[in-house]
């Protein structure tokens, strides 16, 4: 009896010098890699979004897919259009060898580790051909959250925005956007959230204990301080570009609505895309950042990814979450809630304790201060909670001591301290251990905003902490 065994036919190609096949009952087409538009926060193998053909469909870096390592051999030369029901995602790799054919019982099944990405192993000659499993990698792209859009292909809306056409015959509502560049992509932000467009300050104070995508801190044009955050290494990570704008805009937090600065490289125009072109994502390409509701074309043919003003901007949002260190944020607030001046104010001013930490200087209500005075002895106490760094013995009591750099939230190698400030708030006495104490200043009413200190003497922005920072 004639023995009968399936034949798969594989459409092969190569990595990073190994060879790869996917089923070419998979493949819908091959074209040449082109420029890919980087997705922001993105997982690590995928390249970006690509136009294919009229389509919009994510890219993946088929060595990174495969070893998780970055491609040793230059760019990818041709991307395999994977195609599964209505959604399609390019596979981009180095070259193509041809279609093979291989009987099923010549390829034997890998190790478990290595069954969720390939079918299996088969030998071409002498050299070993690992088959993708398709499933696989669609599965990987939809495990994100939910899809923004479920079109693949563009409409015909945003064709006729490439090419400037537009349907007068049903028009829908047009909201304006800005449209700006930063680490090389472009986006765009609905107007209704946009306060300002700023050239990039000369002048940023930095804050220690943030993200390296927030630059620090700048002053608006009303004198009030703005955090300033690089957006596109917020969006993109990696080495940040150096921006040349700040777009200002309006950011919800738990104490009313404040602008915070987004750095830019670039602010490019208006945009009024029409409602029905603006994002629109393939089901395969879900949405990698909460903070993107998709992606459309410009006027100028580039790709524009559209921010989601919400959860950019609104309460909880990406950038909320990053104005300076809640500990800074909550001694600023009481600071500038208390209605009745205290010990050290007067009409001329109120006196300020100035001391550093982490490279940055703070200042603290003399009139909480009841002394400060050298470190000379700090004993340990097993167990403390954290940032509580020992007791001293103060004038025969007794007294706990907070470090400025845990309390702060500063990070970082832990610092020598030198000084303690004992203050005292409502009955409840504390101790402070900071590096040294720098100055006592009598700061005029009107050089104190937001929880900041302005000295227009050396343009610098100076953080004020009130006792109850330092619990």
């Amino acid at each position: 009896m004639m023995e009968t065994t399936s034949v798969r036919q594989l459409v092969t190609f190569a990595l990073d010098g190994d060879v790869y096949a996917v089923g070419i009952e998979s493949v819908a087409f091959v074209v040449a890699a082109g420029a890919a538009t980087r997705v922001p926060l993105a997982d690590s193998f995928i390249d970006g979004l690509a136009n294919v053909r009229g389509a919009l469909m994510p890219v993946v870096d088929g060595v990174r897919w495969a070893s998780g390592a970055p491609r040793a051999h230059g760019a990818a030369g041709k991307i395999v259009v994977l195609r599964q029901r209505t959604s399609d995602v390019g596979l981009a790799v180095d070259r193509m060898l041809g279609v093979a054919e291989a009987r099923e019982r010549e390829i034997a099944p890998l190790s478990s580790g290595e069954a969720d990405i390939y079918e299996g192993l088969y030998m071409r000659e002498d050299t070993a051909v690992r088959i993708f499993r398709v499933q696989a990698l669609f599965d990987a792209l939809k495990s994100r959250k939910p899809a923004v859009a479920e079109s693949a292909s563009l409409a015909p809306s945003v064709r006729a925005l490439r090419s400037g056409e537009r349907d007068d015959e049903a028009a829908p509502q047009q909201r304006r956007m800005l449209r700006f560049e930063t680490n090389g992509e472009q986006y765009g932000l609905d107007m209704g959230g946009v306060r300002d467009i700023l050239p990039m300050p000369e002048k940023i104070v930095g804050v220690q204990g943030l993200p390296s995508y927030a630059m620090g801190t700048g002053v608006y044009r009303n004198g009030t301080a703005m955090p300033i955050v690089h957006l596109g290494a917020l969006l993109l990570g990696g080495a940040a570009s150096k921006p040349r704008r700040v777009v200002c805009a309006e950011v919800a937090t738990p104490n009313g609505r404040e602008i915070v600065g987004l750095a830019v490289d670039w602010v490019h125009d208006l945009q009024a895309p029409r409602e029905d072109a603006a994002a629109r994502f393939a089901p395969s390409l879900e949405s990698y950042s909460e903070m993107v509701r998709g992606v459309t074309y410009a006027s100028s043919g580039a790709p524009m990814f559209v921010l989601d003003e919400e959860r950019l901007l609104g309460e909880g949002g990406a950038v909320s979450r990053l104005l300076p260190s809640q500990a800074v944020r909550r001694a600023s607030a009481a600071e500038s809630a208390e209605e009745a001046p205290e010990g050290g104010a007067s009409d001329n001013g109120r006196l300020y304790v100035f001391f550093q930490a982490c490279g940055q200087e703070y200042g603290m209500p003399a009139g909480d201060v009841k002394e400060v005075r050298r470190l000379t002895r700090l004993t340990p106490v097993p167990h403390a909670p954290a940032g509580i760094v020992g007791v001293a013995n103060v004038r025969g009591r007794i007294l706990t001591v907070v470090g400025a750099q845990a309390a702060l939230e500063l990070g970082g190698e832990r610092e020598r301290t030198a000084h303690l400030i004992v203050a005292e708030k409502d009955g409840a006495e504390r101790g402070i251990a900071v590096p040294r104490v720098t100055r006592v200043v009598r700061i005029p009413p009107d050089q104190t905003k937001q929880g900041f200190y302005h000295c227009s003497r050396d343009r610098k922005l100076v953080p004020l902490v009130a006792p109850s920072a330092f619990r």
